[in-house]
């Protein structure tokens, strides 16, 4: 990878910017994400948890927990608004090609989107005996043509993306709520809780056949596993070869940085809290952690902690996302919108009606969208 191409903004077409899941915009944010104000306001049918992604012509695809999802344009006016049955609770993705969107919703339905008109190629619904719920965000490998989900019935898919077929499955778990993260050669990485023996799985897949790779095991030492023990997907540090997961056990949550090349943990630390958000990766490679007991706390590849940030909301539950610079951007459940420079100063910009409950996203521009439950999309 040239420096040209390390440093050009990268479209983001799922949540986190790409398949690693790391949540760091190659470029600047806009001069508005620090105004205080938004620079615009769009309109959702319902409330908004998935994050916003976006083709490289700049259109953002909104998902809604009303079923509705819409494309917008720069200009802000939606070009299209299509129907599906159930509530979106997951974040959708496009294909490479901007073609397709793929969308899953809380009644177990996987759609296929045709991304220029909303018309619906395919529809499959994912296989469950019990709960039909996708709540983790979608994955598309480009190389298999494949969309990678999980639903509450307790397996993950790997399904073709271009006629809904199941190539391969593997379990979830009992946490089937985390979304997997990928590496540019296709191998998926999630976590998932077990009870025999009880502890959190990090599992290394082949997307095409489903054969697992335990990478690490933590045995849960006290109460049984529970389905708040894996919320927050994996974080791929390609550039260091790295995987930062976090583990909620006992009345202990940890976070594990952990070496692809030597197959080993290089460190783990002590939170004070459980962690429900997906961490997000600076460009210095540091990681930044917000907790359940509204607090932001950043940690340097060797582990040390670089700062720790109370802001004064009860809990965070939604990811962050940083810019080239370092600064961090998420929203709480308060419904304001927090910017912290890169020494862990925290400013609120902005107070929306209603809670924040999904990770923000960045379009090709800089600009950033912040979801709310309030039916708004916040840009600044």
């Amino acid at each position: 990878m040239t420096q040209e191409t390390k440093n050009r903004p990268t479209v983001w077409r799922t949540s986190g910017g790409d398949n690693t899941r790391r949540g760091c915009y190659r470029g600047k944010a806009a001069t508005a994400a620090q105004a205080g104000h938004p620079q615009s306001i769009l309109r959702a049918q319902g409330g908004v948890r998935a994050s916003v992604v976006f083709d490289a012509r700049n259109t953002a695809y909104i998902a809604d927990m009303a079923g509705s999802i819409q494309a917008c344009g720069e200009e802000g006016g939606a070009t299209w608004v299509t129907g599906l049955e159930g509530g979106i609770a997951a974040s959708p993705v496009l294909s490479p090609d901007d073609a397709q969107l793929y969308a899953a919703t809380v009644r177990g339905y996987l759609y296929a989107l045709d991304a220029s008109s909303g018309q619906t190629a395919w529809r499959v619904s994912i296989p469950s005996k019990t709960d039909p719920r996708i709540l983790s965000d979608l994955l598309h490998l480009p190389r298999l043509n494949a969309i990678v989900l999980n639903s509450w019935g307790g397996n993950f898919y790997a399904i073709d993306a271009g006629n809904g077929q199941i190539i391969s499955s593997w379990s979830a778990g009992i946490t089937p709520y985390a979304a997997a993260a990928a590496d540019p050669e296709e191998h998926v990485y999630c976590l998932r809780a077990v009870w025999e023996p009880a502890g959190i799985q990090f599992v290394r897949i082949d997307p095409v056949t489903g054969k697992e790779e335990v990478m690490h095991f933590e045995s849960k030492k006290t109460r049984p596993p529970s389905r708040m023990t894996v919320a927050a997907a994996p974080v791929l540090d390609i550039e260091r070869n790295v995987v930062y997961f976090i583990t909620n056990l006992d009345k202990e949550c940890l976070l594990f940085s952990y070496s692809l090349q030597s197959g080993a943990v290089l460190w783990n630390h002590p939170l004070s809290r459980y962690v429900q958000a997906i961490p997000c990766l600076r460009p210095d490679g540091s990681v930044v952690i917000a907790d359940l007991h509204g607090e932001i706390q950043v940690f340097a590849p060797d582990g040390s902690r670089r700062f720790r940030c109370p802001t004064g909301t009860d809990y965070l539950e939604a990811g962050a996302v940083c810019d080239q610079s370092g600064w961090i951007y998420l929203g709480d459940p308060e419904g304001h919108v927090h910017a912290l420079n890169p020494n862990g100063v925290d400013r609120v910009l902005f107070e929306a009606e209603r809670a924040i409950e999904g990770r923000p996203s960045f379009d090709n521009r800089g600009y950033l969208f912040i979801p709310s439950m309030d039916s708004n999309i916040y840009i600044f």
